[in-house]
């Protein structure tokens, strides 16, 4: 693995979410671990495709980020009615470092990943 690659994505990852660099690992979750959901999702996979040269025409959000804001009263409702909670695919910083290596979005490999 290129080590100046996975700095600069960290150091990008810190600076974008105003996080300590040094709570970032490879296994650090968006979603989970930084609380990034919505569009602050979107506008980070589309910052980060821009600065590392990553085709993201396969990024499919919804996969990966619920709404904005979290969801509505009437969203809860449903989800307990019905027992649909929704189910994302976890973005890992690892899945970032492989994106950039690659310049595409491993939007099969993650496709493949149990969603959480």
């Amino acid at each position: 693995m290129n080590e100046e690659l996975r700095t600069a994505i960290f150091r990008f990852t810190a600076q974008e979410f105003h996080v300590k660099g040094e709570i970032l690992r490879g296994q650090t979750q968006l979603g989970r671990d930084l609380n990034v959901d919505g569009a602050d999702g979107w506008e980070f996979i589309e910052a980060f495709s821009t600065q590392f040269n990553v085709d993201i025409s396969t990024f499919e959000w919804w996969r990966h980020f619920g709404p904005e804001a979290g969801p509505s009263p009437l969203h809860w409702i449903w989800w307990t009615v019905t027992r649909s909670w929704p189910r994302f695919v976890p973005i890992m910083l690892d899945d970032l470092i492989t994106a950039a290596q690659t310049g595409r979005w491993p939007g099969a490999e993650l496709a493949a990943r149990p969603a959480i």
